[in-house]
C-alpha cells in the first residue's frame, strides 16, 4: 500500500521526466481544490480575488511542457490535453496520457513546426474540468506571486529534476486545443470508438469546420465509428419515424419524377439526425460544460474532446498498441487538415 501511495504521489514527476527527455521546456503548475462560491456581482466587477492563503492539505499538480516551434515566431500554440487521477490512476487514465506522450514526442522531432505546442497532463483529482480552468486562469490571468511546492519526500525516496521549474512559463497565443480521453472497451460496434464532445458554456460551440473535419478522418480515413450526442429518448420515438416515413415516401415520388428533385433522408438517418440536434440543443440551452474543453471556450479558442473507446479490453498489451497507432494516425491527421503547420505524419 505504501509503495502504491509513493507511486501516485510521483506520477507527475514521472511525467515530467519523460516531457523533459523530448527536449520540452516543463513546469508544474499546482492548484488547490476551486471553491464553489457564488458572487452576484463578479460579472461586473471582473475575476474574483484569489485566497492565496488557501491551508487546504492537499492540492493537484499540473505537468506542462511546451515544444518551441523552430520555425515559428512564438506567437501562436496549439494545446493537447491528457487527464488522469492522481489518486486513483486507471488504465484509461495511463493509456491517454501515453496517447498524448507519443504525440508530444514525435512533434518535438519534427523540424517545420510553424507554431508552439503545448502538453497539459492535467491532474484531475478535483475534477476534469477544473484543473484545465485553473491552469487556463493562470495562463490569461497571471497572478505574480511566488508558491513554492513543499512536497515531502516519502521515506527518503524523492524524483529529482533538472531543468524543470515552478515558475509559469507561456507559450503563444492558442489557437486551438484538442482535448484526448479513453474511455473503457466500446460495447456493439465492432471498432473503436470516438465520441465527439462539443458543447461548452453557456451554449458555445466551437468552429464548426473542427467537429466535420474530425468526423470526416475518422470515418473516411481511418475507420473509425464516430458517435456525437444524442438524445436516446428520440430514437424510439413513433411519430419520428412517421414523419421520416412520409418524407421518405415524398422524396420517392417525387424522385421518381426527377431524380434531382429526391430530398430526403432514410428513416433511421432522419430519427438519429434529429436525435443529434435536439440533444446539442438541449445541451446548448443549459449552458452548462460536461467535458474539460469548455474551459478553453470560455477564452474563444477553438477546442474539442474526443472520448475514444477501444474495441477490445486494455489489458491486452498488442491491442494496446494498435490503438495507439490508429488514434496517432487520427490525431496527425487532424492537425494536418486544420493547416495547423504541423508538418509531420505520426506513426506513418
Amino acid at each position: 500500500m505504501r509503495d502504491t501511495e509513493k507511486g501516485i504521489r510521483q506520477t507527475y514527476k514521472i511525467i515530467a521526466k519523460h516531457m523533459d527527455e523530448t527536449g520540452a521546456d516543463v513546469y508544474y503548475h499546482s492548484f488547490y481544490s476551486p471553491k464553489k462560491q457564488f458572487h452576484p456581482m463578479s460579472f461586473f466587477i471582473g475575476a474574483p480575488i484569489e485566497d492565496h492563503n488557501n491551508h487546504s492539505s492537499t492540492r493537484a499538480v499540473n505537468s506542462i511542457g511546451i515544444i518551441t516551434a523552430p520555425h515559428g515566431d512564438g506567437k501562436e500554440a496549439i494545446v493537447l490535453v491528457s487527464h488522469y487521477n492522481s489518486d486513483k490512476m486507471e488504465p484509461s487514465d495511463a493509456l491517454s496520457v501515453s496517447l498524448a506522450y507519443s504525440i508530444f514526442c514525435l512533434l518535438g522531432r519534427a523540424a517545420r513546426l510553424a507554431k508552439d505546442i503545448v502538453w497539459l497532463a492535467a491532474d484531475s483529482k478535483f475534477g476534469e474540468y477544473a484543473s484545465v480552468a485553473e491552469w487556463l486562469k493562470q495562463y490569461h490571468d497571471p497572478v505574480f506571486i511566488r508558491k513554492k511546492l513543499n512536497f515531502h519526500p516519502v521515506d527518503g525516496d524523492i524524483l529529482f529534476l533538472r531543468g524543470i521549474s515552478e515558475d509559469f512559463k507561456h507559450a503563444g497565443t492558442m489557437a486551438a486545443a484538442i482535448v484526448f480521453k479513453v474511455l473503457e472497451t466500446s460495447q456493439g460496434t465492432g471498432t473503436d470508438n470516438v465520441n465527439i464532445c462539443a458543447e461548452s458554456s453557456n451554449g458555445q460551440m466551437p468552429n464548426l469546420d473542427l467537429i466535420n473535419i474530425v468526423h470526416y478522418l475518422a470515418v473516411h480515413r481511418h475507420g473509425l465509428h464516430v458517435e456525437v450526442g444524442k438524445l436516446s429518448s428520440l430514437l424510439n420515438s413513433l411519430w419520428l419515424k412517421v414523419v421520416g416515413k412520409f418524407l421518405e415516401g415524398v422524396s420517392n415520388i417525387a424522385g421518381g419524377l426527377n431524380p434531382k428533385w429526391r430530398f430526403a433522408l432514410p428513416v433511421l438517418d432522419y430519427v438519429e439526425g434529429i436525435a443529434v440536434l435536439a440533444s446539442s440543443v438541449y445541451h446548448q440551452a443549459l449552458g452548462v460544460p460536461t467535458v474539460p474543453h469548455g474551459a478553453f471556450r470560455d477564452y474563444q479558442i477553438d477546442a474539442i474532446t474526443l472520448e475514444i473507446s477501444p474495441r477490445v479490453s486494455l489489458n491486452s498489451e498488442i491491442a494496446c498498441s494498435s490503438f495507439l497507432v490508429r488514434v496517432g494516425r487520427l490525431v496527425s491527421s487532424i492537425l494536418l487538415a486544420l493547416k495547423l503547420s504541423c508538418y509531420v505524419t505520426v506513426f506513418c
